[in-house]
């Protein structure tokens, strides 16, 4: 699958375009996190592609909906957002991996990127929606994790992480 994020915020993938709103929303918008300090959140989404790429060339067993997960993993940020109460200079963003997984159902629905371009609607939302939950993987008693080290897509998950935290440069 080729896909790629213009700055923009338009969606390429097997070179077909898509203006898709909700990726409109990440241009330009500042997280203001301390875990961010690339701040911009296309920026951060074009970084977690392109690490994703990379792994999806050297292991070609990897599915493509790691890479459709790479693009929408936040698509919930601009949505989802509260000020920090301990720090108002920061904000959170609770609940964007559960808010983002249903949106990109819809997006999904609208555009029909997963029927168009062969990838499992299912597969992606999970993804989505267990990319944070996987950086708490330690804290979690033995049987949750090995429940979610047993998944089909434990894999891609692993490398979603790996390229979300590394996707953080100015």
């Amino acid at each position: 699958m080729e896909i790629d994020l213009e700055d923009s915020g338009r969606l390429l993938i097997d070179q077909q375009s898509y203006l898709i709103p909700e990726l409109q929303l990440m241009v330009g918008f500042d997280q203001k996190s301390p875990h961010h300090p690339e701040r911009d959140l296309l920026k951060h989404t074009q970084q977690v592609l392109r690490l994703a790429k990379k792994y999806y060339k050297k292991d070609p067993s990897l599915r493509d909906e790691l890479l459709i997960a790479a693009v929408f993993h936040d698509i919930a940020k601009p949505v989802c957002w509260q000020v920090n109460k301990k720090d108002p200079e920061f904000r959170t963003f609770y609940g964007h991996d559960i808010e983002g997984s249903k949106m990109f159902k819809e997006i999904d629905a609208r555009f029909g990127l997963s029927v168009k371009h062969g990838f499992s609607q299912s597969k992606v939302t999970w993804l989505i929606e267990q990319h944070i939950r996987i950086c708490k993987l330690d804290n979690m008693r033995i049987y949750k994790q090995d429940q979610l080290k047993s998944h089909a897509l434990f894999k891609e998950l692993e490398i979603l992480r790996d390229c979300d935290t590394k996707g953080r440069k100015p």
